[in-house]
């Protein structure tokens, strides 16, 4: 109507003047028209710039509160169980749990996140395509959280399959966690072989394969095995590992891996943490074997250059150690034939070498 009416009113005027000249004023309402129009589409394309910019700043803000958001999620899951490698990391502060029913975390994992985000990208009216996508790759990524620890209830034990490399290190593991959280006071420790005689829970070695964790309200016990059908019937919880990953259950996840190294050196720290409180039984059982790959993860070069300080063995209180320069300078070892004189001697020279 605004274009049609300048024409209207100059044909009006040529009828009434009879003048040529009126006629000029039918071009005014379609330029108008134009002008106007290549006006909006100028401003509409400052104004698309403009919401365009906004949209990738808040965006961006949204990813990064995202993130925040994720973080704190993963934070709250750790809190429940901490790993290994904290665990071993913060030997001067071993604390004794007291959970009837232990947490164990088992690795880490990529699942269905507890954030959620409100807004689909379907259905919204001037949503373009590309920018439709960017919404829902968005909340997509907000319905998966990433490296979230897997925490769960650990219940009568859990069963470890796979190469035994693999196997162990997961077993030793979740084995410090299940100690980190059973105070010496009302648990004990039965199996898993040597490394475990200096923990304070420890009452007898045994079989490498499994480790129980009594308690006066029940026991948990890890066991290994190479095969599933080696894992017994009243375990309910199964780990399956392979070289790139491990299952439980249908739930795919990195696991938890601790070397005998730092297995020995938190061992140690709880053994100290368990004499200072009172906690540590008053005889600790000798292991059967001592290898040096079992003193290897005590010895530090020396600061003292007066000294020669290093362990040799096992004794009821931790590792026991000797020193040439200052017990000696010079040593004798006695013992009958095919006692292990030699042998203590090349360990004694390796661990002076070290």
């Amino acid at each position: 109507m605004a274009t049609l009416a300048p024409v209207v009113m100059s044909i009006a005027l040529w009828a009434v003047t009879q003048s040529p000249y009126a006629l000029m004023f039918a071009a005014l309402g379609p330029g108008v028209a134009l002008a106007s129009r290549l006006d909006a589409r100028r401003a509409s394309r400052k104004l698309m710039s403009a919401e365009r910019r906004r949209f990738d700043r808040e965006l961006r803000a949204t990813v990064v509160e995202l993130e925040s958001a994720h973080a704190a999620e993963r934070a709250h899951r750790a809190e429940a169980a901490p790993s290994a490698a904290e665990l071993v990391s913060g030997l001067s502060r071993v604390r004794w749990g007291g959970a009837t029913q232990p947490r164990l975390r088992l690795g880490t994992y990529s699942g269905r996140s507890e954030v959620t985000l409100d807004g689909a990208a379907e259905g919204q009216v001037g949503v373009d395509e590309a920018t439709a996508t960017q919404l829902r790759q968005l909340q997509s990524a907000a319905l998966v959280v990433r490296d979230s620890p897997l925490v769960v209830e650990v219940g009568t034990g859990v069963g470890i399959t796979g190469p035994p490399v693999l196997t162990a290190a997961c077993a030793r593991a979740l084995v410090v966690q299940l100690l980190a959280c059973s105070s010496p006071a009302t648990h004990r420790v039965e199996g898993g072989g040597n490394w475990l005689n200096l923990t304070p829970h420890a009452r007898e070695a045994a079989d490498e394969a499994s480790v129980s964790v009594h308690s006066p309200v029940g026991s948990v016990t890890i066991v290994v095995a190479s095969e599933r059908a080696a894992i017994p019937p009243a375990i309910g919880m199964i780990v399956e590992l392979d070289a790139s990953e491990a299952l439980l259950g249908t739930q795919r996840f990195t696991p938890e891996l601790l070397s005998i190294a730092h297995a020995h050196a938190w061992v140690v720290a709880a053994a100290e943490v368990a004499v200072r409180n009172g906690l540590r039984r008053a005889t600790l059982a000798l292991p059967t074997v001592v290898t040096v790959g079992d003193l290897m993860p005590q010895i530090s070069p020396t600061t003292d250059a007066g000294g020669l300080s290093c362990p040799i063995g096992r004794d009821e209180t931790g590792f026991a150690h000797v020193d040439l320069v200052r017990d000696g300078p010079h040593a004798i070892v006695g013992g009958t034939t095919g006692s292990g004189k030699s042998e203590l001697l090349v360990t004694w020279l390796l661990s002076m070498a070290a």
